[in-house]
């Protein structure tokens, strides 16, 4: 797949992802190259460490301020959105919060998003099990490909960049 291509269809992903999509013949050193090279040219912007987030036209790379859900879901995409988040996702909160939170079943440090803060949470003992984490789950659009959205009935919520679920 060509670089633009999978730009256009890809808002938010992970070096892995670019990796496996864009085949590149000299692997992840090649595929980092190539990222690095749209960066430069202002058509990506680093979130953090191997995720990388597609700038809009028109808007200086500097002041692009990245979706952090979708961010989020490229960084880990077992992730199911809480609290407030969850209640963004679903279009019934009545402001925005500059925090995104999200539940994991393995810790991981808190992503900054120009901007936003992601926060990833433990997953709730009550979750551990594969057919919990699924209750209440549900697949909603996001702006760019469809999105998975998860347990509305605990006010959580789950999300991908349209990459497949694993659970």
């Amino acid at each position: 797949m060509k670089t633009a291509e999978y730009l256009a269809m890809h808002p938010a992903f992970s070096l892995d992802e670019a990796e496996r999509a864009l085949a590149p013949a000299g692997g992840r050193a090649a595929a980092f190259e190539r990222l690095n090279h749209h960066v430069g040219a202002g058509h990506l912007r680093r979130v953090a460490r191997g995720l990388y987030a597609v700038v809009l036209p028109g808007v200086a790379p500097a002041r692009f301020h990245p979706d952090p859900f979708l961010v989020a879901a490229s960084a880990r995409p077992d992730a199911i959105f809480s609290h407030h988040s969850a209640l963004e996702l679903l279009g019934v909160a009545h402001s925005a919060w500059t925090v995104c939170t999200a539940y994991l079943a393995r810790w991981r440090r808190p992503l900054a998003c120009a901007g936003s803060k992601v926060r990833f949470l433990d997953l709730p003992d009550a979750f551990r099990t594969k057919a919990a984490t699924q209750v209440g789950t549900r697949t909603l659009e996001r702006r760019w490909p469809a999105t998975p959205v998860g347990p509305t009935s605990c006010g959580s919520s789950s999300i991908s960049t349209g990459t497949p679920r694993r659970w």
